[in-house]
């Protein structure tokens, strides 16, 4: 993901523009991060995202293959006895 200033954006609008078909551009002002141009393809697609319900049979496989790589931090332990009913 290609990461640019505010100024860099105006300065050349239609590469950035182009590549946002393919890849979200991060904008930055003052130097942190602050917009993401993207497609409208991408922004629909996300907004379809946005408060879909899916059985598990239904997940696209791509997010069950993220799944099963995620690993969980050791931090994350301190949650092992929230869901015990005894």
């Amino acid at each position: 993901m290609n990461r640019i200033s505010a100024s860099e954006l105006r300065k050349e609008f239609g590469r950035y523009r182009k590549e946002a078909q393919s890849n979200p551009v991060v904008i930055t002002h003052r130097g942190h991060d602050d917009v993401v141009l993207l497609s409208i393809k991408e922004f629909i697609r996300l907004k379809s995202l946005d408060r879909q319900i899916l059985y598990t049979h239904e997940l696209p496989e791509k997010v069950i293959e993220e799944f099963l790589t995620v690993s969980i931090p050791e931090e994350a332990s301190k949650f092992d006895g929230e869901c015990d009913h005894e």
